[in-house]
C-alpha cells in the first residue's frame, strides 16, 4: 500500500469500534485500498462563471462510490473520523490552491448543534494540519436556509445562499489582503462557496479559492 494511502486508512480517531470501509463495509479500515482505487479523481478545476468572487474551485472526485459514502458516513452517520479521512485525501491525492489562511463553509447554528460537529470544519482542520497552513473560523452563518442539495436550478441555488453568510467581526484583521481558502464537502453550481467568497472579499480578503473533495454535476 501506498505510504499516503496508509496515512489516508490509518485515521481511527473517536473511534469506540472496530473500525469498517465506508464504502464496501470491511472491517479494519474506513476507507479499504480496494475502495480507494474507485474514486474517480478530477484533473481539471470547476468551470467558474465571469461574474464569479472566486478565483478558482478545486474539486478532488467526482461526487460518486465510494466518496459519496464517505461522505454519507460522516454528515449523516455520525463518524467524525471520516472527516479527518477525507482531509487527507484532499491533502494527498490533489494540489492544495496557494493561500495563506484555511477556512470552512459554516453551517447555522441550530444545525449544526444537532449534529454535533462542522463536517467541513473536519475536514478543514486537517488539510490546515497536513499541510501547515494556519486553520481560522472567519465565517458565520447568519440565516437558516433550505438545503442546496434539495435545490437544483443554478439560479435558485444562487438565491438561497445570498445574504446567508458574514464575516465574524473581530476576524476581519486575519485576512485583510490574505489568500483565503474556503473548504466545503461537495460542490455542485459553486453558489454557497461563492457567497463566501463575496463577503470575504468585501471584509477586506486579497483573493479566494474554494477546494471541495467531490463535485456533482
Amino acid at each position: 500500500m501506498k505510504k499516503y494511502l496508509k496515512d489516508i486508512a490509518g485515521v481511527t480517531l473517536d473511534l469506540l469500534f472496530p473500525p469498517f470501509c465506508c464504502g464496501c463495509k470491511t472491517t479494519g479500515t474506513l476507507l479499504c485500498e480496494r475502495c480507494f482505487q474507485h474514486i474517480e479523481f478530477l484533473t481539471s478545476d470547476v468551470e467558474l462563471p465571469q461574474t464569479s468572487h472566486l478565483s478558482l474551485i478545486r474539486a478532488v472526485a467526482e461526487y460518486e462510490y465510494p466518496v459519496r459514502q464517505l461522505l454519507f458516513s460522516l454528515k449523516y452517520s455520525h463518524v467524525r473520523a471520516v472527516g479527518t479521512v477525507i482531509g487527507r485525501l484532499m491533502y494527498h491525492c490533489s494540489v492544495i490552491p496557494e493561500c495563506d489562511v484555511i477556512t470552512s463553509v459554516p453551517m447555522h447554528p441550530k444545525k449544526q448543534d444537532a449534529r454535533g460537529y462542522n463536517q467541513a470544519e473536519i475536514i478543514a482542520a486537517s488539510i490546515a494540519t497536513k499541510a501547515h497552513i494556519p486553520y481560522k473560523t472567519l465565517l458565520t452563518k447568519i440565516k437558516a436556509t433550505t438545503a442546496q442539495a434539495s435545490i437544483h436550478h443554478r439560479g435558485e441555488r444562487a438565491d438561497n445562499a445570498l445574504g446567508v453568510y458574514a464575516v465574524i467581526e473581530e476576524k476581519k484583521a486575519d485576512i485583510a489582503g490574505k489568500r483565503v481558502l474556503v473548504i466545503d464537502d461537495v460542490c455542485t453550481t459553486g453558489a454557497t462557496l461563492d457567497e463566501c467568497a463575496r463577503v470575504l472579499k468585501e471584509a477586506g480578503a486579497g483573493s479566494v479559492s474554494g477546494f471541495v473533495c467531490a463535485h456533482e454535476g
